[in-house]
């Protein structure tokens, strides 16, 4: 006689599959994300800000190398011991610091929006990037006050800088989206645990203009990102760095959630 098989539906094989759901997402917020993972998820994944940069009309793609050359100049106007007490490696990336200030340069947004600020490296990137544009402003998050160092004057009326303490980060993000209105871009990079970064998606995200875009420097610091990613049914654009994964997650055509 055969042994019996267990039917899909049994009381037991139902327990043991909702107990093993309920582990992984037990340790989930624990995990970090795999490359294949990401490729996966990815509408397109690269090594390189340029094929990330690309637009099926060719602006961008003519533009890539002019924005090289500004990028590369501003960053060595920078180098040198670090402003404040921030160490190095909070600092994003060359080629993902490249591809944000090339989106920036190519979509001329009226409003950024970015948490975490440190010495201000990015908030720099992108300021110079809205002056070459003539036009935008952004809005910093931070936690501390003594941030920013980087940003020279001639860039700071055009920044906003906001301070929350530990206490209010959510309700504070979320009332300062009600006052900013709708947001071009939104760089998410202050702390990368799993509930942080998922909880920054979901304030961000309605508040994004149909074509804005959701940005995230550490991406692959938890399942964060792709879980929120899927969760609004988008494809997002991942950029791999030497340390880190930067991902672009596009608005339009997502539905919110």
């Amino acid at each position: 006689m055969s042994p019996k098989r267990s039917h899909p539906r049994d009381p037991l094989v139902i327990g043991q599959v909702a107990a093993r759901l309920a582990l992984e997402w037990t340790f989930r917020p624990l995990l970090r994300p795999s490359l294949d993972e990401f490729r996966g998820a990815a509408r397109t994944q690269d090594t390189v800000a340029h094929g990330l940069l690309d637009d099926p009309r060719g602006e961008s793609t003519r533009n890539i190398p002019r924005y090289r050359a500004e990028f590369d100049e501003l960053v060595a106007s920078m180098a040198g011991p670090l402003a404040a007490h921030y160490p190095p490696h909070w600092r994003i990336e060359p080629e993902p610091g490249f591809l944000l200030y090339g989106l920036v340069r190519s979509r001329s947004p009226s409003l950024v929006v970015e948490t975490g600020v440190a010495d201000g490296f990015s908030s720099r990137l992108i300021l110079e990037a809205l002056r070459r544009n003539g036009s935008g402003r952004l809005v910093s998050v931070d936690r501390r006050d003594d941030v920013g160092a980087l940003v020279p004057p001639n860039l700071r009326p055009s920044w906003e800088l906001t301070i929350l303490g530990r206490g209010r980060r959510y309700s504070g993000l979320r009332a300062l989206f009600s006052s900013t209105g709708p947001v071009d871009m939104f760089l998410h990079d202050s702390a990368h645990t799993y509930r942080h970064q998922l909880r920054e998606y979901r304030a961000a995200w309605p508040n994004l203009r149909p074509a804005g875009l959701l940005l995230s420097d550490d991406a692959d610091a938890s399942f964060a990102f792709l879980d929120f990613a899927r969760s609004v049914g988008g494809r997002p654009d991942v950029l791999v760095s030497r340390t880190r994964v930067f991902g672009v997650l596009p608005r339009a055509g997502a539905a919110a959630t």
